[in-house]
């Protein structure tokens, strides 16, 4: 995004710019019907914390959340795990209208 003007990017909803009233930043197509993000999804996916939560929701989703956080998991992170999870769930249930919608069970046409 460092080529792109500031003016640009804050249009986009970088997170590296002031905010501004308005921005639209990309938003996935399971998201199409909801109010639109206002930071953009590049910024916030790249976050120390996200990447935390992306990867222990990966040991949750195996039943080892305990060996992630030595069987700790504090409320940021179990809240995360959920949020996550119902990001996944809706993802997955958008996937399957999809595929429905196209013939086939998984997306593939």
């Amino acid at each position: 995004m460092r080529a792109n003007p500031p003016e640009l990017r804050r249009n986009l909803g970088c997170g590296y710019e002031p905010a501004l009233d308005g921005a639209r930043p990309w938003q996935a197509p399971i998201e199409a019907g909801a109010e639109w993000w206002s930071t953009c999804p590049g910024y916030t996916t790249s976050l120390p914390e996200t990447i935390d939560i992306a990867r222990a929701w990966l040991h949750w989703s195996k039943g080892e959340l305990g060996a992630f956080c030595d069987a700790h998991p504090c409320p940021a992170l179990v809240g995360g795990i959920e949020v996550m999870a119902g990001t996944m769930s809706a993802f997955e249930s958008f996937t399957m209208r999809e595929g429905a919608k196209r013939g086939g069970r998984d997306g593939t046409p």
